[in-house]
């Protein structure tokens, strides 16, 4: 029989956590898979600690999307889009007019 080896792990509850966990048939293939898949696209010579890395992953991931998940940060070798300038207060904002109503249709406490 070959050697195995065993860890144990604990995993934040929350929704994608759990969503993540719960697509899975096989949660052991699955941690084996990303493991492999690290391996390959970092290399075997170039393994760094990743406890380090889920640490500040952790404080620098966006809001929630549509889907409920939240979006994870890209591999640095993805194209990125331009980013667009916001706009500061010290520019003036298009003014657009005033809706007015009769004053018959103010509700008095509003009047």
């Amino acid at each position: 029989m070959a050697k195995v080896i065993t860890k144990s792990i604990r995993l934040p509850d929350n929704e994608m956590m759990r969503k993540f966990v719960s697509c899975q048939s096989s949660f052991s293939n699955a941690i084996r898979y990303l493991i492999i898949k690290y391996l390959r696209e970092t290399g075997y010579n170039n393994i760094a600690d990743l406890g380090k890395a889920y640490d500040n992953l952790i404080y620098e991931v966006p809001p929630v999307n549509e889907s409920g998940f939240k979006n994870l940060p890209q591999s640095q070798s993805s194209p990125k889009a331009p980013l667009q300038k916001a706009a500061s207060y010290s520019e003036p904002m298009a003014k657009e007019p005033m809706m007015t109503a009769p004053v018959s249709e103010i509700p008095a406490c509003y009047q």
